[in-house]
């Protein structure tokens, strides 16, 4: 129960960070038929998410891009074709836990991940197409990594290079007016950067789905 209460403020907690971030982002209505009312594009996170809410994704008409395994910087490189030629009226991007976890084999500083992710929005927006960023999921280990793992830089731990890419993106979508959803904070456990409602240490268990739901579609909608 101690947890479900942690969840409801952080929760609350992060709906009103939402809130703040958006100031300024005036709304429009649609003038155009487009085929998709949003895109989700990330790693397997997003891809879990759209894999287990079907109903979610195909009565809200979102369509899920979420690849296993990616970087921000692979994503990045999919970004046209995946989004853009696509052409929603929303994009949602939310990367970089396989940054965290150095899949392409090497150490990426934070900063990288966020021109990664800035890079995509500055594609949507060029291409009239609204912007939501997620922030990076908890994690304390990676599970492919072994439980010994660590970053490849000294005095990095898994848990402070993820909040600092958070802080980072945080800043950015501040500046530049674009929605911050901050999964982060809804999903962890302060004490230690777990992420309880996870089935593996970082994907989202069913629980962690549905609160998901509940948090973007407001988002997207107040978009439309």
């Amino acid at each position: 129960m101690k947890y479900m209460h942690d969840y409801l403020l952080q929760f609350i907690s992060a709906l009103m960070m939402v809130s703040m971030t958006t100031v300024g982002c005036t709304k429009t209505l649609k003038i155009d038929e487009r085929k998709y009312d949003a895109v989700l594009i990330g790693d397997s996170i997003t891809e879990v998410w759209g894999n287990n809410e079907t109903d979610f994704f195909n009565t809200g008409n979102y369509l899920n891009m979420g690849i296993s395994g990616q970087t921000s910087a692979t994503i990045r490189d999919r970004f046209k074709k995946d989004v853009v030629d696509n052409n929603p009226y929303v994009v949602h991007i939310m990367c970089g836990t396989n940054d965290v976890a150095e899949n392409d084999g090497r150490y990426v500083e934070s900063s990288e991940v966020v021109d990664n992710i800035a890079a995509m929005a500055e594609m949507a927006l060029a291409a009239d197409i609204r912007v939501v960023i997620g922030a990076v999921f908890p994690c304390n280990y990676f599970k492919w990594r072994g439980s010994t793992w660590s970053p490849g830089k000294e005095g990095v731990t898994i848990t402070s290079h993820i909040r600092e890419i958070n802080a980072l993106l945080q800043e950015y979508c501040q500046a530049n007016q674009i929605p911050f959803i901050d999964y982060y904070s809804i999903f962890v456990n302060p004490e230690d950067g777990s992420f309880p409602l996870s089935y593996d240490g970082c994907h989202p268990g069913s629980e962690a789905l549905k609160i998901m739901n509940k948090t973007v579609k407001p988002v997207i909608d107040s978009l439309l």
